[in-house]
């Protein structure tokens, strides 16, 4: 029965002083019991100072594994020991021997560490310290543990290496024999093979035994002997480990290949490439880059095909080989097939266009001036090029491409694929110009703007609504942002963004292995000291009450309680102290990369800018900046270029 829930009655004085005896002898074995955990797990309070888990100290984030440092995790090892630092281990089977070689050997009965215990260590506390330490442990381990007053002595019962793994110390025997370990791939087509050195006394490497195995696993086919011998050779000699090694490989067999169809014009994509001269104006001279065929013109003609070879696997099964399909091209829109559908050719004047595997031509759609009254609205399957404006009230709407060599009012526009702008968008901010791919334009001044891709604008951007699902890129003159709201999902550069007058201007865009572990430490060592405080509280607590009520104490036992108080204070300073620096340290996680918004060169007041959820307000003018989305602290940050 749990004694601290007894009812207490502090009208009855002989029941109150048992109650208040069985009270402190109850949290009298409690701190044992803790004060015996901490030395076990090297948690006391003198090992956190020294750590820097507590304190003043600074924590110290260590690179190395060997380790010649006689105090380590509680340890204080024997003069001329070596031990490793297993880090990031949970067993000595995880650990390569190779990593143990260079250590020095500990010979059976040597004394390897020790562990001071607290003079006020019993001998009941000793045995609570070595059931801890349960056979499974020690067997596995192979140490003895030994008391020497006042002093815990491991003793090596086996000769060996050294290891720390957490808090325990193991043992590793020096003699191990070679072995070998055999994956054949999910296809069949490799065995990787791994090759571990003997070491001391433990028996070599040997071919027949890998030969053997790779029979038993049904590798008939593709062994490399030679590959074998030379690595076995090599891991017996140098005590070298040779991992993925292949030793038998299979092969794949060789499918038929299409000979490539001959093209009569260029697959290249077509980029038009408008010149911009220095005072911003727009040179019109330039023509577009627009591939034209003739009508009964040969555009391409279909290749042939190769045969296949057969291959074959690890384990001898044949792999069969399939005969290339010769790659057929599809006639499209306006092109015909003939010659037994070896050749293709142009039904008309047009464009022409490859898309995958089919050849199209596009009755290219010119107008040599303006879209006006004498032109009237387009609705075009195909690419559109006009060589002046399109004005006011108009509408312009094609499958493809729509080149604009001057200027857009305000009109409806809608491309298939990409807008090309030479000159600039002015509307109303209501007539919508969207495009399915990138717009490109030199300017843009109340304009409604949709773009599937990116919007790339030459000078700048004024009173205008550009929605896009790429990036809004203003690079290239005065690269302003002027009013409005732009909302980019993948970011926004541009190199001015608002005015001094303060336009109001709205922008919307879209761990170290060692800090983790020293983290990690830290939580266990909280919670850790938080579950020990629980224990404590449950047990002082109806002591207090005790107290409160009149209960008078002895000397003895105020001395008793405040030690165990002085106890308490202690666990939660260092709970503190911990939590702070476990804030301190996680600030050197790195985050993922989000959009942001580049300024090369002014940002003023009265400009909003929105990532993600959070809001920036800009009130003072600002040069040289990118703002992100800082996802620890769920803030828009800015910062310098």
């Amino acid at each position: 029965m749990d004694k601290t829930n007894e009812n207490i009655t502090p009208g009855k004085n002989s029941d109150d002083t048992g109650a208040l005896e069985r009270l402190i002898e109850n949290l009298e074995t409690e701190v044992s019991t803790i004060e015996t955990q901490e030395i076990i797990r090297g948690l006391t309070s003198e090992e956190l100072e020294e750590k820097g888990l507590t304190g003043e100290k600074k924590i110290s984030i260590s690179r190395s594994v060997f380790s010649d440092t006689r105090n380590k995790a509680g340890f204080d090892f024997i003069e001329g020991v070596e031990y490793f630092i297993a880090t990031g281990r949970k067993d000595v089977s995880e650990i390569d021997f190779e990593e143990l070689f260079k250590l020095k050997n500990v010979e059976p009965g040597q004394i390897v560490a020790s562990k001071k215990l607290p003079e006020t260590t019993r001998d009941a506390d000793f045995k609570n310290i070595l059931s801890f330490y349960n056979e499974q442990y020690l067997k596995n381990a192979n140490i003895e543990l030994k008391r020497d007053e006042n002093f815990m002595r491991f003793v090596a019962k086996i000769k060996g290496k050294a290891v720390l793994i957490d808090s325990f110390l193991f043992i590793v025997s020096c003699d191990k024999d070679g072995k070998f370990d055999i994956l054949i791939a999910p296809d069949k087509m490799l065995v990787i093979a791994g090759f571990y050195p003997h070491y001391c006394n433990g028996k070599p490497l040997q071919k027949d035994e890998i030969m053997s195995c790779l029979k038993d696993k049904g590798v008939t086919a593709g062994i490399k002997e030679p590959v074998i011998e030379e690595n076995i050779a090599l891991c017996n000699k140098d005590k070298k480990s040779y991992t993925g090694v292949v030793i038998a490989e299979g092969k794949a067999p060789v499918d038929g290949t299409p000979i490539e169809p001959v093209f009569f014009f260029s697959t290249d994509p077509t980029v038009d490439d408008f010149k911009i001269l220095p005072d911003g104006r727009v040179d019109y001279r330039k023509n577009a880059n627009i591939q034209i065929v003739k009508k009964g013109s040969v555009m391409a003609k279909n290749g042939l095909s190769r045969k296949g070879t057969d291959g074959f696997d690890v384990l001898g099964n044949i792999l069969k080989a399939t005969d290339g399909e010769p790659k057929q091209l599809i006639n499209g829109e306006n092109v015909l097939m003939a010659n037994n559908g070896t050749e293709f050719i142009a039904e008309s004047d047009g464009q022409v266009s490859l898309h995958g595997n089919v050849i199209n031509v596009f009755q290219h759609y010119f107008v040599n001036g303006d879209v006006d009254f004498g032109v009237g609205n387009i609705d075009f399957n195909g690419n559109v090029t006009i060589k002046g404006m399109i004005l006011s009230g108009f509408e312009v709407k094609a499958s493809g491409d729509i080149l604009v060599i001057k200027g857009i009012e305000s009109a409806g526009v809608s491309a298939g694929r990409d807008l090309k702008v030479n000159g600039g968008i002015i509307g109303d901010g209501k007539h919508l110009v969207k495009c399915g791919r990138n717009l490109f334009a030199n300017h843009l001044q109340n304009a409604y703007i949709e773009a599937q891709g990116d919007v790339s604008i030459g000078n700048s951007c004024v009173q205008s609504l550009v929605l896009c699902n790429g990036k809004v890129v203003l690079s290239n003159q005065k690269g302003a942002i002027v009013g409005g709201a732009v909302n980019a999902l993948g970011g926004v550069e541009a190199r001015i963004i608002g005015t001094e007058f303060g336009t109001k201007t709205e922008i919307t865009v879209g761990k170290d292995y060692l800090v983790q572990k020293t983290l990690n430490e830290l939580l266990k060592a909280i919670d850790f000291h938080n579950a020990n405080l629980q224990k404590i509280d449950k047990v002082l607590t109806p002591l207090l009450e005790l107290v409160k009520k009149g209960m008078s104490l002895g000397g003895e036992k105020k001395g008793k309680l405040s030690l165990i108080i002085d106890k308490r204070k202690q666990i939660k300073k260092s709970i503190t102290i911990m939590k702070s620096k476990f804030a301190e340290i996680e600030k050197l996680s790195s985050n993922g990369s989000l959009p942001f918004v580049k300024i090369s060169g002014t940002v003023f007041p009265d400009v909003t800018v929105r990532i993600m959820d959070c809001i920036k307000q800009i009130n003072d003018a600002q040069d040289h900046l990118m703002l992100f989305y800082n996802k620890k602290s769920d803030e828009i940050e800015t910062g310098p270029l």
